[in-house]
């Protein structure tokens, strides 16, 4: 009621965000890496790709998601760099960390996939440590880490009772079941080439993001980035 009955203001939370995920890319890139071509170039990647214009012209919470999940690496980043650094991290950072992790799992089972890449990130590195630094396996900054996942959990938890009924015990005619191999092939095609690729999905996943290309008649046509406004 606040914002009006316009498409604009229908649109408007998923541009927002959309836009705001491109920032905090930039400002990830900028934490791993201290080039500043290199944030410019992840920014513009994400600015450009296909599927995060589409999402952001679209009235769902999926830029939501990928804003929330993209500051969520990004504060994880911190936190690391803190608790190696210091043996500690500041308490607005945790918080940051969690609220934002929470608020992208609330928003999508999809979110999962982030926190797990997170925690394979923490333990790769942990695995490539010299052993004489096997200590980091004890460190704080392990065993907070951990706690930080197990309150990340807890907080979880009340949705996933309340929706585990549901879930479980979910079925529509109309839905086919899908397998965890269709599942991945799908998600890899959707987060590179899009959704409207047909055949060509597979072989366009493995080539990058720089298309999308969409079924019109009897042929194809092939769309950059630049004309999918």
């Amino acid at each position: 009621a606040a914002a009006g009955q316009s498409e604009l203001s229908v649109r408007f939370v998923s541009a927002f965000f959309g836009l705001l995920t491109v920032a905090i890319t930039y400002r990830l890139a900028r934490s791993l890496c201290a080039e500043e071509r290199v944030a410019q170039v992840a920014a513009l990647m994400v600015a450009l790709n296909p599927y995060l214009v589409w999402q952001s012209q679209d009235a769902r919470m999926y830029t939501l998601l990928t804003a929330t999940c993209a500051g969520s690496f990004l504060l994880a980043s911190l936190v690391w760099r803190a608790l190696l650094a210091q043996g500690r991290a500041p308490r607005r950072l945790w918080l940051g960390y969690l609220v934002i992790t929470l608020l992208s799992l609330y928003s999508h089972y999809g979110a999962i996939f982030a926190l797990l890449a997170q925690n394979l990130a923490l333990l790769v590195w942990l695995a490539i440590q010299p052993r004489h630094q096997a200590r980091f396996w004890l460190s704080p900054l392990v065993r907070q880490w951990l706690l930080g996942q197990v309150a990340l959990a807890a907080g979880f938890l009340p949705w996933i009772l309340a929706a585990a009924p549901l879930m479980l015990g979910h079925t529509k005619g109309w839905i086919a079941p899908v397998t965890l191999a269709a599942l991945l092939e799908r998600s890899l095609t959707t987060y590179s080439v899009g959704t409207t690729t047909g055949d060509l999905a597979v072989p366009l996943a493995a080539g990058g993001n720089a298309f999308d290309v969409k079924r019109v008649g009897g042929g194809l046509l092939v769309q950059t980035p630049d004309s999918l406004n």
